[in-house]
């Protein structure tokens, strides 16, 4: 069924986003994606509060950056024969972090416009006050009568193109 396929028309892409690291004994390669899912699965680690807590001292974060990050990159701590040292494996948890930064900054993705998305919710939020105040103190999402003299929240939240409104 598939003997008869071909690999000759897959290209490898010039740049494979893997990351390299020494594991004590050898260099080796990791899909950075894996590392990723090993830390989200780490009982402990936080990466919102561990790294940044280790790098100003606190040792119990230190504990648990080390543990965390030895088992994503399946490396041992230092036995005294092989292994990373824990500030080696320290120094790979700041390397992995700058190189996924790096990553996230030369991703060119599309993101959707701020105005686009500023513009939903102001609409969306002028159909939530038209339908919940009365109508004598809200702009029902139309023009105001007198621009100049518009300033109710409501009619800065339904597009009113009142200058004092704005």
């Amino acid at each position: 069924m598939f003997w008869g396929m071909s690999l000759t028309n897959f290209k490898r892409p010039k740049r494979r986003q893997i990351f390299s690291y020494w594991n004590g004994k050898k260099y080796s390669k990791i899909d950075p994606l894996l590392v990723e899912e090993r830390l989200e699965q780490h009982e402990k680690y936080r990466p919102d509060v561990h790294p940044q807590a280790a790098a100003h001292g606190e040792l119990e974060a230190f504990n648990v950056c080390v543990d965390a990050y030895s088992k994503a990159f399946d490396v041992s701590i230092f036995d005294g024969a092989s292994g990373l040292t824990r500030g080696e494996i320290f120094a790979l948890m700041s390397a992995f972090d700058r190189y996924m930064l790096s990553l996230k900054k030369s991703t060119k993705a599309t993101q959707t416009p701020v105005q686009s998305t500023d513009a939903i919710l102001e609409k969306s939020n002028a159909e939530t006050m038209s339908d919940t105040s009365d109508s004598s103190s809200t702009c029902p999402g139309k023009k105001c009568d007198d621009p100049t003299k518009c300033t109710q929240e409501s009619c800065r939240q339904s597009g009113c193109t009142s200058e004092d409104a704005q």
